[in-house]
């Protein structure tokens, strides 16, 4: 093993998974969060759009740079 590592089942590890995994109890806000996400702007794009578009975008930048790069 190397320094710094930990063994696969150590206590610590353990016992701070286990504590993460207890469901926490839910806060009553009197309906503060609904109000809030009722509020908030609809996005226009999804984020797959959102990530098409970019990609899109990129590889037509791409196109045009190497067109002229090539001295065409």
């Amino acid at each position: 093993m190397l320094p710094g590592q930990h063994e696969m089942n150590d206590p610590l590890d353990n016992l701070l998974d286990t504590r993460l995994r207890e469901e926490m109890p839910y806060l009553d806000d009197g309906g503060f969060t609904a109000r809030v996400m009722k509020q908030l702007p609809r996005r226009r794009f999804s984020l797959s759009t959102q990530r098409n578009l970019v990609i899109f975008v990129a590889t037509i930048m791409s196109v045009v740079i190497a067109y002229f790069a090539s001295g065409e």
